[in-house]
C-alpha cells in the first residue's frame, strides 16, 4: 500500500529533462515502511526517464509501490533551487556548494542568523552548484551527526532515535533538533571528533558549520540519498540525545585553584623567585609603581606573604623606597585570599 501526497512535477529546463519542484513535503511516501528504520525515501514518477519496473518495493520489499523510482545521478541547477526551497520551507538554511563540497557564496552572516526566502533565492540565483549544503548550530536548532564509516554508521542508526538522515558516500547524517536550554552543541570533526563507543567515531555538525544535503553530487559521482521522513520541520525533529549532547556541548574550563606558599619562609622565597623572573624591582620612574602593585596582589594571592615581609623583600632590592609607599601599594592590591 502506498500513501499519495499531492505530487508535483514541472516539466521543461534544459533538453526537456523533468525537474521536481516539490521534492520531500509533497512526495510519494510508503505506508509500510519503518522510519525508524530509515530505509531510503524513492522520489516519485516523473522525476527520472526512464522510470525502472521494480518487481517489489525498494523501501519495504511487499508489492509493487507504483511510482517508486531510482535516485537521480544528477539534478541541474534549476531543481537545485527548487530543492533549496523545500528546505528551506522544512527550516533549514541551504546554501550553494561547488563541486569540492564548499559554499561558492559567502554565507558567514548565516551562521547565526536565519535569512529570508529572497536572500536564499538571490544567494542560489547566477551560480551553478553542484549540491546543497544547510547550516547547523544552536542559532539553527539543527545538530547532524555524520558518522563516515560502516561501522560508527551502523551504530549511529541501532542506538540513536533518528528519524531522518542522508546517505553518504563511506556511511550517513542524522538530523536532529538541538537541545534547548543553556547547551550550545559545538562542532567536532577530524580528530576532535567524539568516541560514543570502542570503535566509533561521530563528527558533530553544531555551531557555526555545515552539512551536505541529500541529491547533492559527491567528487566521486556518488549522489546523497535522503533517508526516513522528509515531510516534518526540523522543530518536529527529534531532539539529539543527550549521551551525544553531552561529549559535544561547550563545557566551561574550570579555573585551576592558585597554589599557596604554606610557612613565612616559603612565602619569602617565592616572592623572591617571582621578582627574579620579571627580572627585579624596577628603579623609581622605570615602572617601579606598577612593579610593585602588581607584585602585591601576586603575593595576596599565590603566597601567606605578610606587610612587613613583603616591603623587607622589595626594599632589599630598592633601599630607597620608604616603608610608607611600599605599604600603600600593599594596601591598594587586591588578592583571592
Amino acid at each position: 500500500m502506498t500513501t499519495t501526497v499531492n505530487i508535483e512535477v514541472s516539466r521543461g529546463g534544459r533538453s526537456g529533462r523533468n525537474y521536481c519542484i516539490s521534492t520531500f513535503t509533497r512526495a510519494r511516501v510508503c505506508a509500510n515502511a519503518d522510519i525508524q528504520e530509515l530505509r531510503p525515501l524513492r522520489p516519485p514518477t516523473g522525476w527520472l526517464l526512464p522510470v525502472p519496473d521494480p518487481s517489489d518495493c525498494p523501501w519495504c520489499g511487499r508489492d509493487i509501490c507504483e511510482g517508486c523510482a531510482t535516485l537521480p545521478t544528477w539534478m541541474p541547477p534549476p531543481a537545485l533551487l527548487d530543492l533549496a526551497m523545500e528546505l528551506y520551507g522544512l527550516g533549514y538554511v541551504p546554501l550553494p556548494l561547488g563541486a569540492d563540497k564548499r559554499p561558492i557564496r559567502k554565507w558567514g552572516a548565516w551562521r547565526f542568523a536565519r535569512p529570508t526566502a529572497a536572500e536564499v533565492k538571490t544567494l542560489f540565483n547566477g551560480c551553478d552548484p553542484a549540491g546543497i549544503g544547510v547550516v547547523c548550530g544552536r542559532p539553527h536548532d539543527l545538530v547532524i551527526v555524520d558518522a563516515d564509516d560502516e561501522i560508527s554508521w551502523t551504530w549511529a542508526r541501532t542506538y540513536l532515535p533518528a528519524v531522518r538522515g542522508t546517505r553518504t558516500r563511506r556511511g550517513g547524517h542524522l538530523h536532529f533538533r538541538h537541545p534547548v536550554g543553556p547547551v550550545v552543541i559545538l562542532t567536532h570533526c577530524g580528530k576532535g571528533a567524539i568516541v560514543p563507543a570502542p570503535g566509533v567515531t561521530l563528527d558533530i555538525k553544531g555551531v557555526a558549520s555545515y552539512a551536505v544535503a541529500p541529491y547533492s553530487a559527491h567528487p566521486s559521482g556518488h549522489v546523497y540519498e535522503p533517508l526516513g521522513d522528509w515531510t516534518r520541520s526540523v522543530s518536529d525533529l527529534p531532539i539529539l540525545p543527550e549521551s551525544i549532547a553531552r561529549l559535544s556541548m561547550w563545557k566551561p574550563r574550570p579555573k585551576p585553584a592558585p597554589q599557596r606558599l604554606g610557612d613565612a619562609d616559603d612565602a619569602v622565597a617565592g616572592l623572591a623567585a617571582y621578582i627574579r623572573k620579571r627580572g627585579g624591582v624596577p628603579a623609581e620612574g622605570a615602572g617601579s609603581d606598577c612593579f610593585v602593585f602588581e607584585a602585591a596582589a601576586w603575593a595576596k594571592t599565590n603566597t601567606v606573604t605578610h606587610e612587613q615581609d613583603f616591603t623587607a623583600e622589595i626594599r632589599r632590592s630598592r633601599p630607597e623606597f620608604t616603608t610608607e609607599w611600599v605599604g600603600s601599594k600593599w594596601h591598594s592590591a587586591r588578592g583571592a585570599r
